[in-house]
């Protein structure tokens, strides 16, 4: 079964707050009313589709337009950003961001990505 990192759902509790807040305001602008609801549509479509899922031999991380699965054994290295972005470095240099992964978890994300791979180095005997 896969983990998930994905962004908190009660986010999309603040989106139906706006959009029953912003009700008058949307009929105030009749022609253009819809307008507001899409843009809250798309918010919350963004907030569901987003995140990663990290399986025992592959990683899917997705955004709201794109889906990116990467083998682990392609993972090099995990590496975070100024800003506190967590990105995954594949053996080949290039790297890919984790949107809904922050600095914070990174102790959890080592385990999962690189786990196997550690327990199996463990194991095994070293020959001098």
């Amino acid at each position: 079964m896969p983990t998930k990192l994905r962004f908190s759902q009660t986010a999309l509790i603040a989106i139906v707050m706006i959009a029953l807040m912003g009700t008058p305001f949307a009929l105030s602008l009749l022609p253009w009313s819809l307008l507001v609801y899409l843009i809250l549509a798309i918010a919350a479509f963004a907030i569901r589709r987003t995140g990663a899922w990290i399986s025992a031999d592959a990683i899917t991380v997705t955004g709201p337009t794109y889906r990116r699965t990467i083998a682990l054994k392609d993972v090099a290295a995990l590496s975070v950003s100024a800003r506190g972005g967590v990105f995954l470095v594949r053996s080949d240099g290039s790297s890919l961001l984790i949107p809904t992964a922050r600095a914070r978890d990174l102790p959890r994300l080592r385990e999962l990505v690189f786990g196997s791979r550690d327990q199996r180095a463990e194991s095994e005997p070293v020959s001098d």
